[in-house]
């Protein structure tokens, strides 16, 4: 990623320009709150256990919704990056939406729905990861 534009008001209405430290911050966040999700979900050994990190779990995915809000509060002047933070944004609620119904199903040891739900997590979270990329 290269640091282009100039640094702008990190607290950027819709359609403002913010700056790249700005981005990378809430990128981050967005990211860190995903791989959080992950680890809640692969630690837990038992149906008993998902549901009782499910309330954790959905914790994570609203801290995702936040960093994405604050990405979705701003453009960037360097169009490699200003492509990577409109197409994260443009995936990102298929992937809470699709996540959050992986949980509940989860937690409420729905067998059927998680399986039944497995590819469509699988489509949004490649979705993500190419937009994040810059490869939409």
């Amino acid at each position: 990623l290269t640091d282009g534009g100039d640094p702008d008001d990190t607290d950027a209405a819709p359609g403002q320009t913010g700056d790249v430290q700005q981005y990378r911050t809430d990128r981050e966040a967005a990211s860190q709150a995903l791989t959080s999700y992950s680890e809640i979900l692969q630690n837990a050994s038992s149906p008993a256990e998902l549901e009782s990190s499910a309330d954790e779990a959905q914790a994570q995915l609203d801290e995702f919704d936040e960093a994405i809000a604050m990405l979705d509060g701003y453009m960037l002047d360097d169009a490699e990056l200003e492509e990577q933070r409109a197409g994260i944004v443009e995936t990102a609620p298929e992937v809470s939406d699709t996540l959050r119904r992986f949980t509940d199903a989860a937690a409420a040891g729905d067998l059927e729905a998680v399986t039944e739900l497995i590819p469509e997590v699988t489509t949004a979270l490649t979705n993500f990861q190419q937009a994040a990329a810059g490869n939409p």
